[in-house]
């Protein structure tokens, strides 16, 4: 299987030009002290969590294929 690599500067520019992530979540009260760094941290967290625990689902879902329970 071919491995997963993640396009984290990909999300990087989606998160913090295009979302503009920060500083909408800057305007929630709750969440002031997140900053750029918390959502990139956050953005490579949920690459390894896709990479280590989905990826290896999609090789067994694969050789099993799909079947309808009746």
């Amino acid at each position: 299987m071919t491995p997963c690599i993640l396009p984290l500067r990909v999300m990087q520019l989606v998160i913090h030009e295009l979302l503009e992530t920060e500083s909408e979540v800057a305007e929630m009260a709750a969440h002031r002290e997140i900053v750029a760094a918390t959502l990139d941290a956050l953005a490579v967290e949920a690459g390894k969590f896709c990479v280590e625990v989905l990826q290896p689902l999609n090789e067994t879902g694969d050789r099993e294929g799909c079947r309808m329970a009746l």
